[in-house]
């Protein structure tokens, strides 16, 4: 995981490389002049304290999870292919899908 430090950032007109050398394209930059990077640290402070990052324990539908990938693969499997996400040999993005359980024969 990256954590900016957005007191040593440039900003994106005086710099910008790390928007330009992201394989994962995360680095982000506010409307404002020379704008600060900021991207999702997945809560980090949240983590460091137990607790699952807001997005994880705000979605409604308990699609998000997170923790070490060894365990996330023995709770849901480790199916890493799905429709319009292409698996990057390059950043191997720490992804695993849970299927969808079957409810009808239909499905």
């Amino acid at each position: 995981m990256v954590i900016v430090d957005q007191e040593s950032c440039l900003g994106k007109e005086s710099c910008g490389l790390c928007s330009k050398e992201c394989p994962y394209g995360a680095p982000q930059f506010g409307a404002e002049e020379n704008a600060k990077m900021q991207k999702c640290d997945l809560c980090v402070e949240r983590l460091t304290q137990g607790l699952k990052p807001i997005c994880v324990a705000a979605c409604p539908m308990r699609a998000l999870d997170t923790g070490p990938l060894d365990e996330l693969m023995r709770k849901y499997g480790g199916v890493r292919a799905a429709e319009g996400f292409a698996f990057s040999t390059q950043v191997e993005p720490s992804v695993i899908f849970k299927r969808k359980a079957k409810t009808t024969p239909e499905d």
